[in-house]
C-alpha cells in the first residue's frame, strides 16, 4: 500500500477496492509448532481447523502492528510496533504463534504478524483499533477466516458500496458477503 496522508473517510472507493482486493488475496502464513498453516480469508480448510482443534486451539487471530491504516512505515517504525503488540499479547496471557502476510503477487512486502490462540472476536477488534489496523483474519473451529474490521460502524457503508460497485474480482465480491455477515452478526451481539 502507498501512504497517502488521507483519513480513511476520504478514500475513493478505487483505493477501497484495491485495498479489500490485497486483504482477499494474501497469503495468510503461520509458524505452528506442528506444521505451517496458511489461510485465506473465505477458505475454511477442514484439515486445518482440525489439526488446531487438536492442539487446543478454537478461535484464533492474525493480528499485525505494521503500516497502520495501511500507510507504509519504515522498518524501525514496524519493527517497534511489532515489539510492542507482541507484548501486548503476553501481558494478557495469550499465547500466539509467528505469521507473516504474503502477497503471492509479490506487489507488497511481507508483514510480520502474529498469530493469537484462543482469542474472542472481542480482544481481536481490540488488539485491531489498538494498533490502527482496518481489520484482522478471525477464523474459529466452525467458520472459515474472514476479515473482522476493527471499527465496523466506521466502515460498513463504504465496505457495503464498494462491495456493490463493480471493482472487485467476482471472488473478492463473493468472500465479502461472508465477511459483511460476520461483522453485522457479531455487532448485533454488542
Amino acid at each position: 500500500m502507498r501512504s497517502s496522508g488521507e483519513a480513511i473517510e476520504e478514500w475513493s472507493d478505487e483505493r477501497w477496492a484495491n485495498l479489500l482486493e490485497a486483504y482477499c488475496r494474501t497469503d495468510y502464513h503461520v509458524a505452528s509448532p506442528v506444521s505451517p498453516l496458511m489461510f485465506h480469508v473465505g477458505e475454511l480448510c477442514s484439515e486445518q481447523n482440525l489439526s488446531l482443534m487438536q492442539a487446543g486451539v478454537f478461535s484464533w487471530c492474525v493480528v499485525t502492528a505494521w503500516n497502520p491504516h495501511s500507510e507504509r512505515r519504515s522498518a524501525e517504525e514496524n519493527d517497534l510496533a511489532q515489539a510492542i503488540l507482541k507484548a501486548d499479547i503476553n501481558a494478557v496471557d495469550l499465547k500466539w504463534w509467528e505469521a507473516a502476510g504474503r502477497d503471492p503477487a509479490r506487489e507488497w512486502p511481507s508483514e510480520e504478524s502474529c498469530f493469537v490462540l484462543n482469542i474472542s472476536p472481542q480482544q481481536a477488534r481490540s488488539l485491531c483499533r489498538e494498533f490502527e489496523q482496518l481489520a484482522v483474519l478471525y477464523g474459529d473451529a466452525e467458520h472459515e477466516p474472514w476479515l473482522l474490521f476493527g471499527d465496523w460502524e466506521r466502515v460498513r457503508e463504504t465496505i457495503a458500496r464498494v462491495s456493490k460497485s463493480g471493482l472487485l474480482s467476482p471472488l473478492v465480491f463473493e468472500q465479502l458477503q461472508g465477511v459483511i455477515a460476520e461483522n453485522e452478526d457479531l455487532n448485533a451481539i454488542r
